[in-house]
């Protein structure tokens, strides 16, 4: 009973959250929300959680581009409310940052370490 209440209590608070939003006060996504965050996923309540906008402020790029990412499954956690909002964990950041730093990109065809002298010496000799 209590895990219902809980649930009961996240919806609540949900639906709230989407009321606040949709509302004519410019709140919704293309506005960043209540300051781009909201504190609900459904299933961990207090997460922190960014919108489109706010994911694109902090690397100072568009709300389009985060969404490609999140489309993309680029961003870790990012699910789409029903209203089509985009919401990513603030732990998300951290984890596209550093797979930015570290990518895991090997050269296909190695650099060669001769001089165009060698090669007309190859040329030369044949």
């Amino acid at each position: 009973m209590a895990d219902l209440r809980r649930i009961a209590a996240a919806l609540r608070e949900l639906a709230a959250g989407l009321e606040a939003e949709t509302e004519g006060g410019g709140g919704g996504e293309a506005a960043g929300g209540a300051g781009g965050r909201c504190t609900h996923d459904g299933g961990n309540p207090g997460e922190a959680m960014l919108s489109a906008v706010a994911f694109g402020q902090r690397f100072d790029r568009s709300a389009s581009w985060t969404k490609d990412l999140c489309r993309r499954g680029e961003l870790e956690g990012a699910f789409r409310l029903p209203n089509g909002a985009w919401r990513i964990p603030a732990a998300a950041v951290g984890v596209y940052v550093a797979a930015q730093q570290a990518p895991d990109v090997v050269p296909l065809v190695p650099r060669r370490t001769g001089s165009i002298s060698d090669w007309r010496k190859l040329k030369g000799a044949a």
